[in-house]
């Protein structure tokens, strides 16, 4: 009886899996560009990573005003 239940549980459960799996694969690419990201933030100071925090909030805030800062380059004297 158990193995009947592991049986169904199994089948019922492999569609997601198989999607976990096409997920995880889309994924690593970034976590590649993550860890690579994470030696050059290791070298910084805590003011710099401090900056580096304003700087991202002030570009969210600009971006949540002006949804088009992208496109008319609103965002590039923060990104200098």
């Amino acid at each position: 009886m158990l193995d009947e239940i592991t049986e169904v549980v199994g089948t019922l459960s492999a569609p997601s899996f198989l999607r976990s799996g096409a997920v995880l694969k889309k994924l690593a690419a970034r976590v590649e560009q993550v860890n690579a990201l994470e030696k050059e933030t290791a070298r910084l100071s805590d003011k710099q990573c401090a900056r580096r925090r304003a700087v991202r909030q002030e570009i969210a805030r600009l971006r949540a005003r002006t949804p088009t800062a992208d496109k008319n380059l609103r965002i590039e004297r923060y990104l200098e």
